[in-house]
């Protein structure tokens, strides 16, 4: 009872002040409570209560509209958004007065209005819209495909004019993207329904602007015969589309079925002077005008950014081809990657015969073809591409979607295991990664335990990426580099501070927590899958995990667990023993070799005298050697004998320069023990005898040399090992 008297002195010393006018010292301290920047938040519910009846219908929902302000992820935010709405409503008072009957919806408005800039604005372009918002118990039922098709549809019925339907068809997706925010903002909506709504969505917009498209090239047909087809790829194929998608599509047609809808005038050219030209230029007039239609923007934004790269011979390529030359492309031209694409193929709009052939065709190419190795390498290394051009612009570990452990880390692992397991496992050939994710469990592909991670990152990541783009629908992917953007982005995620830590703190440690088990599941499976299926160690993956990465602490701290001191050099040395030199890159199947045995190489290089000189000069031989892979395998098949070999470069530049010129010495050395005084005699007696079939005098030379070479190279490891003294090795050499 007394802390609500308190609240409700509070709140009377601000009004005073409201209808005087002036900030008082009572009013400076409630304001304080709730905003950081007092004299902002003060100007503000000044021009909100810029009238005395104003001023009373504040007065009734001021202490609601505070707390609510200060729960909202962004309370200045959301003050500034509720001022604009006010402004926008056809009565100022009404809008008020509403929220006094409905504490709730206040709470909801502030909530979303302290999140989306982008649903402030469409509210203030629409203040109707509000009545779709609340009550929110509306929102927590998605409309799905069918019923937004048919809403998409009456959206432009009512128009005669091309350019009047392509805006109605703005206002309708600009609508119900509201709509999904708010269900989303306010938690009504699970991460599933989001992107199925948001791509039903997109495919009820496809479906009406094809029919607008179709009215523009003067085609009067059923949309299902058309002859005309819209293929979704991507994140609209696999339905799984975010706020602020680029829309992938493919244009297809069949002329024989589009022939028969021709207007009269393209009909007679048709009958008398360029058949083929005529349905090849109708069918571009369609294209151009869902492209133009879909992408052009007004003051009610734009309906869809259209991305048409992935199309056959794509931005150089023609619009839309004709399904012929669709196969001929697929069959004879199609790069791997390509074929990866057409996993989430799905059609959207158009000719349903057209369809059924179409996705027929792409299951074959897709899953019946075998997948080379070097095709995957191919497919890996585009990957590999893109993340160097990130890490050069130094935001590679902020990038949500295309930095290490980021959303294409699972998309790629997803789809490649979709592309070796297709043709076995029909089940997994779907284009939502979420379910093939549990399609590639049920068929031995992957472990619960790695589906359950995967699908949890996968999640997280992209509930990370939509709430960069919820606050202005803008393509965002990038964590912010600002410290105040950050902290605020972890509140949209619901992070809040704790005693111990920041919210962007608790952001960041569950971030990098997300993206390095993703990054380490995805280089399993393709280090497996490029070593032909055979499982790879743990520690191995995660060797070459920072061999990748920029030389940050993680990587620091690694190293130096060796005894490296110099450790960039470090770094490099083993991306060369990895990798191989630039201009002769080992294929991946040797790669993978050379990462199982890289533990054992590093356990015997840190108990050596210098690591940095075992490491160098034990890279050195390598490459002296040539077959690395094989060799460093066959080394490590001994760990005892490769500790005395590391030993030995680490200590002695001689007996290394020796091994680099005869590294046929080096396995008889490690193999076979070092013989007592009178074997050794018996070995150059043996020696002897063998120089009688030599016919030359430099033939015999170069035998005696290499057998010197040998037991030096002996004597200098026996010594080296401790299982000679000084005074036995100088015997031997005497001998």
């Amino acid at each position: 009872m007394m802390m609500e008297r308190q609240n409700a002195s509070r709140i009377d010393a601000l009004l005073r002040a409201l209808a005087n006018r002036k900030l008082s010292p009572q009013a400076r301290k409630v304001l304080g409570s709730y905003f950081d920047d007092v004299e902002y938040a003060w100007r503000i519910l000044m021009r909100i209560a810029d009238t005395p009846d104003a001023l009373a219908v504040l007065g009734s929902l001021l202490e609601q509209l505070l707390v609510a302000l200060s729960h909202a992820p962004d309370g200045n935010v959301a003050l500034v958004n509720f001022e604009r709405l006010t402004n926008s409503a056809h009565s100022k008072l009404q809008f008020l007065r509403r929220f006094y009957y409905d504490p709730a919806g206040l709470d909801a408005l502030i909530q979303l209005l302290g999140v989306s800039n982008y649903a402030a604005d469409t509210l203030c372009l629409h203040p109707e819209y509000l009545n779709m918002l609340l009550p929110t118990s509306q929102l927590r039922k998605p409309k799905g495909v069918d019923l937004l098709v048919r809403e998409a549809i009456q959206a432009v019925q009512p128009f005669r004019e091309a350019r009047h339907k392509w805006e109605s068809l703005r206002r309708f997706r600009r609508r119900e993207t509201l709509r999904i925010i708010a269900g989303d903002v306010l938690g009504l909506l699970s991460y599933d329904a989001i992107v199925a709504e948001l791509s039903a969505l997109a495919d009820a917009v496809l479906h009406s602007a094809l029919q607008v498209a179709l009215m523009e090239a003067g085609i009067r047909a059923p949309m299902g015969e058309c002859g005309f087809l819209i293929l979704a790829l991507g994140k609209l194929g696999g339905q799984e589309l975010n706020y602020s998608s680029d829309v992938d599509l493919m244009f297809i047609y069949d002329p024989d079925a589009l022939a028969v809808h021709l207007s009269d005038t393209d009909g007679r050219r048709l009958r008398w002077h360029e058949p083929h030209k005529a349905v090849q230029d109708v069918a571009e007039r369609i294209a151009r005008a869902l492209v133009h239609g879909l992408s052009d923007v007004t003051h009610h934004g734009r309906a869809y950014r259209v991305d048409m790269r992935l199309r056959p011979y794509g931005v150089h390529g023609p619009l839309v081809l004709t399904w012929q030359a669709t196969m001929t492309y697929y069959e004879s031209w199609a790069k791997a990657w390509e074929r990866m694409a057409l996993i989430k193929a799905r059609p959207v709009a158009g000719d349903v015969p057209l369809a059924h052939r179409v996705m027929r065709f792409f299951d074959g190419i897709v899953y019946e073809s075998p997948l080379e190795a070097s095709a995957i390498e191919a497919i890996h290394d585009i990957k590999l591409r893109s993340e160097a051009l990130l890490r050069e612009a130094g935001r590679d570990d902020a990038h949500v979607k295309a930095g290490p452990g980021g959303i294409r880390d699972v998309e790629f692992t997803v789809q490649l295991l979709q592309l070796l397991g297709g043709a076995q496992f029909p089940e997994v050939r779907v284009g939502n990664t979420v379910v093939a994710l549990a399609a590639l469990v049920a068929c031995g592909m992957l472990t619960d335990v790695e589906a359950t991670q995967l699908r949890e990152s996968y999640i997280f990541l992209r509930v990370l990426e939509h709430r960069l783009q919820i606050v202005d629908h803008l393509p965002l992917r990038e964590m912010p580099r600002d410290t105040d953007q950050l902290e605020k982005l972890a509140h949209r995620m619901g992070y809040k501070r704790t005693d111990e830590l920041s919210a962007a703190m608790h952001l960041m440690r569950d971030y990098q927590m997300h993206t390095q088990r993703v990054r380490l599941l995805h280089r399993r499976v393709f280090a497996e899958v490029l070593a032909g299926g055979q499982p790879i160690p743990v520690e191995a993956i995660e060797i070459y995990d920072l061999l990748e990465r920029p030389l940050d602490n993680d990587v620091v701290q690694w190293l130096k667990q060796f005894g490296f001191e110099r450790i960039s050099m470090a770094q490099q040395r083993l991306r060369l023993l990895t990798y191989g030199p630039a201009d002769v890159s080992l294929p991946w199947r040797e790669r993978v070799m050379v990462l199982r045995a890289l533990p054992t190489v590093l356990r015997a290089i840190a108990k050596s005298p210098s690591p940095d000189v075992a490491l160098h000069r034990f890279e050195q031989l390598v490459s002296a050697v040539g077959n690395r892979a094989t060799f460093i395998s066959s080394v490590c098949s001994n760990e005892e004998a490769l500790q005395a070999l590391i030993r030995c470069m680490a200590l002695s530049e001689l007996l290394t320069e020796l091994m680099m010129r005869y590294p046929e010495h080096i396995e008889i050395v490690l193999r076979e023990p070092i013989p007592p005084m009178d074997a050794f005699a018996q070995v150059a007696s043996d020696l002897l005898r063998s120089m009688h079939h030599i016919a030359s005098i430099e033939d015999a030379k170069r035998t005696i040399r290499r057998f010197r070479h040998r037991e030096v190279l002996r004597v200098g490891f026996g010594e080296i090992a401790t299982i000679l003294d000084a005074t036995n090795a100088s015997q031997r050499l005497a001998y």
